[in-house]
């Protein structure tokens, strides 16, 4: 039985998943101000990819393609836990070592994947409207410290910077998408919920532009929070990042559940649990002690992150575009 709503809720949360530290930042380096509109033309670019990807390959399966979808998937948990660490290390647990925050994070993912799509679904129903008054709160407020002067003058990068932002953008927020594509009981009519996803992150980078400047938002790593730390609410109440930045912990958990759930089902029924705990262990070992402890490893991802990405949705198109069709299982 397929949820007919789920791509509301589900595909609001995992299409931010790579933006946080890893996205704002990356963009912005390269569009600086112009990358609002970098933003609208990605978003243009990323329904026409996202209506190709369904329209030529979505509904085609092979044992070629479940292989890449689960490397896929793995990939996925790593970059999410490398995230959630950065920002854990970076604002909040400066001292806690990654075991203490990425084990208790996966744990709880590998729980919820064992129970099932229906469960992924409904946790993010619970999650989706704390996390919509969250960020209407914050960008009501984030209002009176912008500065819309800011914008201009527009397009000012350089085309090839212009066009590289726009493509990365695009590439950042259709891949996580391609999951739901894989989930058997999910609607895959995500067109109308991919572009509902997108106002958060428009609306982000144009307070960041607006907030921080052309200037700072190429300094900070994290410009998404530090913007946050501007909020003053009455003037006395502060630290609000410390409640609001949560929904990044929000996207990073239920895209870790979903692609959990995708390695869970490609993998062999017999020892099903044992095998998906082992590459879980593995996935906490190279997060947490390879990358963890090498910074120039982080960097690299850092820099190249948008790249793999488009390496690995150009890698399941044509690995899947040469399959065989299945019965569409989407409404």
């Amino acid at each position: 039985m397929q949820i007919k709503n789920h791509s509301l809720f589900l595909t609001f949360f995992i299409t931010r998943n790579y933006f946080m530290i890893f996205g704002y930042s990356n963009l912005l380096n390269i569009g600086r101000r112009d990358t609002l509109s970098c933003a609208i033309v990605g978003t243009i670019i990323g329904f026409l990819l996202l209506y190709i990807y369904k329209k030529w390959v979505a509904n085609r399966k092979s044992l070629a393609s479940n292989i890449l979808v689960s490397f896929f998937a793995i990939f996925t948990i790593n970059i999410t836990l490398i995230i959630l660490e950065t920002f854990s290390n970076s604002f909040y647990l400066v001292r806690t070592p990654n075991l203490v925050i990425t084990i208790p994070f996966l744990v709880l993912a590998f729980y919820i994947a064992n129970k099932g799509f229906t469960t992924i679904y409904r946790v993010s129903q619970c999650l989706f409207p704390i996390t919509l008054i969250l960020y209407i709160i914050t960008f009501i407020t984030l209002i009176w410290y912008s500065d819309f002067a800011n914008l201009e003058p527009m397009f000012t990068s350089t085309f090839f910077n212009f066009c590289k932002c726009s493509i990365f953008f695009a590439f950042l927020t259709v891949t996580p998408n391609l999951f739901i594509f894989e989930l058997d009981k999910a609607n895959k009519n995500i067109s109308k919920s991919y572009l509902f996803s997108l106002i958060p992150i428009i609306l982000t980078i144009l307070f960041a532009i607006t907030v921080l400047g052309n200037e700072l938002i190429t300094v900070y790593r994290a410009p998404e929070y530090m913007i946050l730390k501007r909020i003053k609410i009455f003037n006395f109440i502060e630290k609000v990042e410390n409640l609001t930045s949560v929904v990044f912990v929000f996207d990073m958990f239920i895209t870790t559940a979903i692609a959990t759930l995708l390695l869970k089902n490609n993998l062999p029924k017999k020892y099903n649990n044992i095998y998906l705990a082992v590459i879980l262990i593995i996935c906490i070992y190279i997060s947490s002690i390879v990358i963890g402890k090498n910074n120039v490893i982080e960097l690299f991802i850092y820099r190249y992150l948008p790249h793999m990405l488009i390496i690995l949705f150009l890698a399941l198109f044509t690995t899947k575009l040469f399959s065989k069709k299945v019965k569409a299982s989407s409404a």
